[in-house]
């Protein structure tokens, strides 16, 4: 294993998201704080950024139309082939509509 995925908050229990993460392809470990996932896709990964993109992707699957944990959040990446282990994390925002008043 060299990357893992944190899961900082999920409103399933820890047997719900293992059972729905190694359904399609992805083991729930303990990370450095929260839990994480990892897999054999995101150890191919060269960079944090590539596993991050990967992640996006698997959280889009618990929150999107099937809206199976719609509060599932991840966070940092960790990096497992160091030691210690280092964690990178990303900064996502979102588009916002700015009005000004007269």
């Amino acid at each position: 294993m060299k990357w893992a995925i944190e899961v900082q908050r999920t409103k399933l229990q820890r047997r719900n998201l293992s059972d729905l993460l190694n359904g399609i392809g992805y083991s729930l470990i303990d990370g450095i704080g929260y839990p994480a996932f990892t897999s054999p896709d995101l150890d191919i990964c060269v960079t944090a950024t590539e596993a991050f993109e990967l992640a996006k992707r698997v959280r889009d699957v618990f929150t999107g139309p099937s809206q199976i944990d719609p509060d599932l959040i991840i966070g940092s990446v960790i990096d497992y082939s160091t030691n210690p282990p280092n964690r990178t994390a990303f900064l996502e925002t979102h588009p916002v509509s700015c009005r000004f008043l007269d």
